[in-house]
């Protein structure tokens, strides 16, 4: 197992160009499920029981491009599902570092399959999340964005945190006139965290649109990201 596994970073780190990904600690005990899918973030409170601990990688990178985060979250999703992994948390990390000083830190387990609606149940609390842009951007400093009417702006690589009250319909409002784009959505005690984010299309039929990052890759920006809370 301690050969397969180094077989499959050495083979990982290839694929991912200005990446590196080394292996810091596996399991010696590991038991590697086969069929395995899906990846969940791995909360801090789920109990031992319900998981099994696989091992920890460093992802060392250089630039942060647009697609880096979302490329290195998919390649550690589908190499680490071959290996029995359906769950990870962030152990550590700086993206902010200058050069080839940012890394990343994760562990990868198995989530128990009688246990991933516990898991999930422990992110309930109405929380919402507004990320900027997932790299460096060549021409604007970041999205502005109306929430609750209040003007915000999104920075590259940042997040701004909410906790609305129970029972809030917050808004939120990207753009103006036909080419804006708008969410509302109104906070329950049991619902899950909203993850924006928020893309501008230019052109003939330039417009704002709103959507959601999935909840896992979302847990992942937020414990990576710079955050800011945001009171209304």
């Amino acid at each position: 197992m301690k050969r397969l596994l180094l077989l499959f970073f050495m083979l990982l780190s290839v694929n991912l160009i200005a990446q590196k990904v080394k292996v810091t600690k596996m399991s010696k005990d590991y038991f590697r499920h086969a069929n395995v899918e899906g990846f969940f973030y791995l909360h801090e409170k789920a109990t031992p029981e319900m998981y099994e601990w696989i091992g920890d990688i460093r992802i060392e990178l250089d630039t942060i491009k647009p697609g880096t985060i979302k490329a290195i979250y998919n390649k550690i999703n589908k190499k680490g599902n071959k290996l029995g992994a359906n769950a990870f948390r962030v152990i550590d990390s700086d993206i902010y570092s200058y050069r080839n000083e940012k890394f990343i830190s994760l562990g990868i387990y198995h989530l128990r399959w009688e246990n991933r609606d516990e898991n999930l149940s422990l992110f309930q609390g109405g929380k919402v999340y507004l990320f900027g842009f997932l790299g460096h951007h060549k021409r604007i400093a970041g999205y502005k964005v109306a929430v609750d009417g209040r003007k915000v702006l999104l920075e590259e690589l940042r997040y701004k945190f909410i906790q609305p009250k129970v029972g809030q319909v917050l808004k939120v409002k990207l753009g103006g006139g036909l080419k804006k784009d708008e969410v509302k959505v109104k906070i329950k005690p049991n619902m899950l965290p909203r993850y924006y984010k928020f893309e501008a299309f230019k052109g003939m039929f330039r417009r704002g649109v709103i959507s959601e990052h999935e909840w896992s890759f979302g847990e992942l920006l937020i414990r990576i990201l710079d955050k800011e809370t945001l009171k209304l």
